[in-house]
């Protein structure tokens, strides 16, 4: 079995990066990235925010032609606005501005806006420099914009034998990467002289032989005895295995300890529930093809060793083996720079977005569809302390169906500049996004995260829930100084769901259900102002924690809805929140039991709603402050053969059977069953006048 190997330190964070390259060029050059994973062809840039230009160097191991492009967001050759350059014999620099009509030599444009500034050629590589601007107004070439960029390159051995006769390339590939948000390196701190590190990574995990995987391993994290910080993160790749592992993702984890030797496949049936919902919980670090090692900011650092810092973790490793081969061993994982020198401020990371439920649906067969979760400004107005927390960098998450994420900001009534946005989202390429100017987000600001789907080759309904084919909507925005809001969801849950189609079957709005699910009414409107904004807020989950994110007491069950029979399907969105549950919990540590419950403080009633991994009987109860079984008020509820469901109000004496109470005084308001999950809302006074209770 693999086992993640902790070498000596460990740290809170996310990052992301392919191969970070320095160059001959790096007095000049900002940023750079390998775009393919032999390292053969190496791209330094930088920008001019005022002149509104980009300027490239190209490195490549060959003496031939090479061509560099830019995609529209596919990562493939249609559509493309593509350069092809090359140096010939006497030292002469060709650039050819060209596009793509298909996957054959693309057309030569009649406008040229890329310029050669240098090029030369030395032990068998050929460097070009070359600038353009973010917009040359020629509709045949693509926008350089913020969010993620699709590059493709291409190479040849052989120069063209003429300006009009190229060659079919001999390697090609395609990569994402963050043109414009990054930290530049001179702006990036200089390490302190006690810094020490710490490598979490998986020891001897073999590639499953299949196209792609993903590998769950369990940490438990080093014991310190004083606070440290974090101050960098940078990922570990084994040699070899450059093309193999695709992004790594750790994540913060309340369960066990006992699970640090776990290491399997995530997708398995057997995988740890403890575990399997640890990876929606909080981030720690992630890192993806295409991005780089993360460095904090001056004067912020990951509180690591204090009381409340995380003590376990677990890591999602992807696998890409499209030769399906086997044996292929990995040692991969992160490495993290900490120390004893506390810097001014804690970083803390605020998870926004939309809760993971099966009620976050997409329906199939659609070319854009937007789901939003919000923060609104009572949770902000709770959790912060004046003057507000300082974002500097986010992390946008969605699975494979996700193409865009926007952050918008509300205060006072007015919208404010969206935090960050990400037009061309690539589930591929995940890296923090560093913001050009920190934005402050004060007491009483409202958030709202946007995410959109495409869903066009997708014969069924998208869900929410952990497998990369379900869905996910959230953004990790990375903050100083740390405060007590964790994270900040909305949903729509199955108790506000179940009255509503109800109705809407009553009034012949939509037909009856078909088997057990039935087809879903869409309403989803993204809100303008915050008045509207505050309106269809459903049930609202605001975490206030005392540093330390728990999130596996707040997570609802995942349940499969993957028969649902429907030709539409989403989250509703209702604009009455009276019966909405405003508190939730796991009661056990698996997570297979599952509570919520609200208080109206008009008739002194308390509902409770209980999720339970079982088709049997459930039983809940208030103990006597003792948390044991004797004195406690229980409720047991079943369903018989026929279907027919039963709640009890008893008491118990002992350690034996509850007592059935002579006053029955919990009252049963809805009960059902979906893939072995039993869900049970009912209702009771505060005082009942009962003397058993």
């Amino acid at each position: 079995m693999a086992r993640l190997l902790l070498a000596p330190t460990y740290a809170v964070v996310l990052l992301a990066l392919i191969i970070t390259v320095k160059s001959e060029t790096t007095g000049q050059h900002e940023f750079h990235a390998s775009l393919d994973e032999d390292l053969k062809y190496l791209l330094d840039w930088t920008f001019d925010n005022n002149k509104k230009t980009m300027t490239f160097t190209v490195r490549v191991k060959t003496t031939g032609w090479i061509g560099f492009g830019i995609s529209p967001y596919t990562g493939k050759m249609p559509g493309s606005d593509i350069v092809i350059m090359w140096v010939d014999n006497n030292g002469k620099v060709y650039l050819q501005d060209r596009f793509a009509e298909s996957r054959s030599l693309p057309v030569l444009d009649s406008s040229q806006d890329y310029y050669i500034v240098s090029g030369y050629e030395r032990n068998g590589t050929t460097t070009i420099k070359f600038w353009r601007k973010f917009n040359t107004g020629d509709p045949k070439d693509l926008l350089l914009d913020t969010g993620t960029t699709r590059l493709i390159w291409a190479y040849n051995a052989q120069d063209p034998p003429a300006t009009t006769n190229i060659q079919i390339h001999d390697k090609m590939g395609a990569r994402s990467l963050n043109l414009f948000e990054r930290m530049p390196e001179n702006d990036k701190p200089s390490m302190p002289s006690d810094v020490q590190t710490h490598e979490c990574r998986v020891l001897n995990a073999t590639i499953p032989a299949r196209k792609t995987a993903y590998w769950c391993v369990g940490s438990k994290l080093p014991d310190l005895t004083s606070k440290h910080h974090i101050i960098k993160i940078e990922p570990i790749i084994t040699k070899g295995n450059q093309g193999r592992v695709h992004h790594m993702i750790m994540y913060e984890c309340p369960a066990s300890p006992d699970w640090h030797d776990y290491s399997a496949d995530c997708d398995t049936e057997n995988m740890p529930i403890a575990l399997r919902y640890c990876r929606s919980g909080a981030l720690v670090a992630g890192w993806a093809v295409g991005g780089e090692g993360i460095t904090f900011p001056k004067d912020t650092g990951f509180s690591l060793g204090g009381k409340d810092d995380p003590k376990f973790t677990v890591i999602e490793m992807h696998y890409d083996n499209p030769e399906e081969k086997a044996g292929i061993v990995d040692n991969s994982g992160f490495r993290i720079y900490y120390t004893k020198q506390i810097r001014k401020y804690d970083i803390g990371v605020l998870t926004l977005g939309h809760l993971i439920t099966a009620t976050m649906a997409i329906p199939e067969k659609q070319s854009s569809w937007n789901i939003t979760g919000y923060c609104p400004q009572f949770c902000t107005d709770r959790a912060l302390y004046n003057p507000g927390i300082n974002i500097f960098g986010v992390f946008f998450h969605t699975h494979l169906a996700g193409i865009a994420l926007s952050t918008r900001h509300f205060r006072n009534g007015k919208e404010l500049p969206a935090i960050a946005v990400n037009k061309h989202y690539d589930f591929n390429y995940q890296e923090i996004v560093y913001l050009k100017n920190n934005v402050i987000v004060s007491p009483g600001d409202s958030l709202a995260l946007t995410c959109t789907y495409q869903t066009k080759s997708r014969p069924n309904v998208t869900v929410g829930g952990q497998a990369t084919t379900d869905e996910m909507c959230l953004n990790y925005l990375f903050y100083y100084p740390r405060a007590p809001l964790a994270a900040c969801f909305s949903y729509t849950g199955y108790d506000t769901l179940t009255p509503y189609f109800g109705k809407l079957m009553k009034q012949g709005v939509m037909p009856p259900p078909s088997g057990i699910i039935c087809q879903f009414q869409i309403l989803n409107q993204l809100p303008t102002t915050l008045t509207t904004l505050l309106a269809p807020l459903l049930p609202l989950l605001c975490f206030e924690i005392p540093l330390r994110p728990y999130f596996k007491t707040l997570q609802e069950s995942s349940i499969t809805m993957s028969k649902l029979e429907s030709s539409t399907c989403a989250v509703l969105l209702l604009v009455s929140v009276t019966t909405a549950a405003n508190f939730h919990v796991s009661i056990d540590e698996d997570l297979n039991y599952l509570l919520d419950w609200s208080y109206n403080e008009q008739d002194s009633t308390m509902e409770f709603t209980v999720r339970i991994k079982t088709t049997g009987w459930v039983g809940f109860g208030i103990s006597p402050y003792t948390g044991q079984m004797p004195e406690s008020d229980v409720v047991i509820r079943w369903v018989d053969s026929n279907g027919k469901a039963y709640l009890q109000d008893r008491f118990a004496t002992g350690w034996i059977l509850p007592t059935l109470d002579s006053s029955q005084d919990y009252t049963l308001l809805s009960d059902f069953k979906v893939n072995g999950t039993t869900t049970l809302k009912f209702r009771r006074k505060c005082n009942t006048g009962n003397p058993k209770i």
